[in-house]
Formats: structure tokens, C-alpha cells, sequence
């Protein structure tokens, strides 16, 4: 074997098996909370599958999370929609909270029928507050939950009034993969 080849080789298996990112199969595993780690495990297999990529060829994001930071969350969205490459999106297990927003940027979004959705308004741990900082916090949230609903609407064929009523119905709302899919958000059941 060259050395070359197996050089590419020990690579390929050191992304995968520390990072979650397969160059061959053009994938990147989020499996757990998205936080600050995993903008950057996006960050570099979306620049590392996008370069010498002539076909561009689909990379394909492989989402088990219950969530974690929004704020993670969209620097993610705004990875996925500069990517020179069509990014698509398979879920097996869970997406919830955050991880709905990355998958909901995503071009094709499948989703095992064995999965399961949880999308809620949004919320956050907050410490000793004044008056006037539950006020902007108020107020942060509100044009939060606004720029969400007009997301979804976006990458689906339900509006954003539908979006925020089934929001403000409940504090948790868990759907599976056949009921997400009657609103487009789920593009296949697989």
C-alpha cells in the first residue's frame, strides 16, 4: 500500500472516530448538546468536505441532540447556508430545541420514522435579574421567538402564525417524524 493512500487512510479514521466526520461517506455526526464544540466540529468538516469538491457533492449532517444553544445553533444555520456544497440532513433519534433549527436549515431533511421532535418557546436559565433586565430579556425573547417562527415558515409550508400558535399551546411539544412531515419541515420519512 503507498504511502499516500495510507496516509489518507489513518486520517479518514482519525476524523471519524475523534471528530464525527466522515470525508467518504461526505457526512458530520452532532450527536449531544450543541454548544461552542460543536460550531467547531461543524465548522471544520463543513470546510473540509466543501474543498477540492469539483461535483459538489451533498454533505449530509447526521443530528441525535436534545438540544442546547440557540445562539450555537444559528452560527451553525449560517454555516450550512454558505456551504459551497447542498447540505442535507438525516435524523435517527432525537432533535430537539436547538437542533431543530440546524435541521430545519438543512436542503433535503429526512428523518428515521422512529425519531422524535421537540420544539418549545423559547427559554433560558437566567441568574439574579433586575426589573429592567427581565424587561429586555422580555423583549429579547419575544423578536427571538418572531425571527424563529418566520425560519420555520421559511422551511416549511406552514406560516408563522401556525408556527407560534402551536408554540404558545404548551411549554414542550414533541412530534414524530410522520407529523413533522405533514408540515414540510421533514421533507422524507426514511
Amino acid at each position: 500500500m503507498a504511502a499516500d493512500t495510507l496516509a489518507l487512510i489513518t486520517l479518514q479514521h482519525s476524523l471519524l472516530l475523534d471528530h464525527g466526520i466522515d470525508i467518504v461517506g461526505r457526512s458530520i455526526l452532532i450527536n449531544g448538546e450543541i454548544n461552542e464544540g460543536t460550531v467547531e466540529k461543524v465548522y471544520k468538516g463543513l470546510t473540509l468536505l466543501n474543498l477540492n469538491n469539483p461535483e459538489k457533492e451533498p454533505i449530509t449532517v447526521i443530528i441525535n441532540s436534545a438540544g442546547g444553544s440557540v445562539y450555537d445553533a444559528y452560527s451553525i444555520v449560517g454555516m450550512i447556508q454558505n456551504s459551497k456544497c447542498k447540505v442535507n440532513a438525516e435524523i435517527y433519534g432525537a432533535c430537539m430545541s436547538s437542533a431543530v433549527t440546524i435541521f430545519a436549515a438543512c436542503d433535503e431533511r429526512k428523518a428515521s420514522k422512529y425519531s422524535y421532535f421537540m420544539i418549545h418557546q423559547v427559554s433560558a436559565e437566567l441568574g439574579t435579574l433586575s426589573k429592567s433586565g427581565i424587561q429586555d430579556i422580555s423583549k429579547h425573547f419575544d423578536k427571538e421567538e418572531q425571527l424563529y417562527c418566520e425560519f420555520l415558515e421559511s422551511r416549511s409550508n406552514k406560516n408563522k402564525n401556525f408556527w407560534k400558535k402551536l408554540l404558545s399551546t404548551k411549554s414542550d411539544i414533541y412530534v414524530g417524524a410522520e407529523e413533522l412531515f405533514k408540515t414540510g419541515l421533514v421533507t422524507k420519512v426514511i
